[in-house]
């Protein structure tokens, strides 16, 4: 029967977990964090929602064409922050991003939709709307604040856009498709 260890161990980590805790971090990076280090933390977030938007859209079932629409728009501002803060400053802030990460938030994902009621509407659309809102508010800050340099006000503007995609695909807008 189930012993004390079995009562001690830590419940298994779930998509939903991984993603609700990075846009925590990119909440709380908003706060008194410089611009540089804000988007930084935004760009984390539009690589993991372009990672699960990637796996939904080449494993979920049913399949919808938003999946693939916000994996494009992930990756674009994924490399627009990326250019925008330069090399060192993605790689001093890429926690959970590395290829080892996402290769394990990758199985993690798959794993999950093969125990996804076939026919459910969006298994991660939750969190999936969760993370598009903290990237839009987070970068909205950014873009209005004018002692932030022009290139990165331009940046968080154009990511903001991307934010959007996330956000409404995913039915932020309560118009998901």
């Amino acid at each position: 029967m189930g012993g004390m260890s079995e009562m001690s161990r830590p419940a298994p980590r779930r998509v939903r977990d991984e993603a609700r805790e990075l846009a925590t971090d990119i909440a709380q990076a908003a706060t008194g964090q410089p611009a540089p280090v804000v988007l930084a933390h935004a760009r984390r977030g539009f690589v993991v929602a372009g990672v699960l938007s990637g796996v939904l859209d080449e494993t979920a079932v049913p399949r919808r064409p938003s999946y693939a629409v916000c994996e494009s728009a992930c990756q674009r501002a994924s490399e627009l922050l990326g250019h925008a803060l330069g090399e060192h400053l993605v790689r001093r802030y890429s926690g959970g991003t590395r290829r080892q990460d996402l290769e394990q938030l990758i199985a993690l994902a798959q794993a999950e939709l093969d125990f996804a009621v076939v026919g459910e509407a969006g298994p991660f659309d939750d969190v999936m709307i969760a993370m598009g809102a903290v990237l839009r508010e987070v970068l909205d800050r950014v873009a209005g604040e004018g002692a932030v340099p022009p290139k990165l006000r331009d940046a968080a503007r154009k990511a903001r856009l991307q934010a959007d995609v996330l956000w409404s695909h995913y039915g932020g807008d309560a118009g998901g498709t």
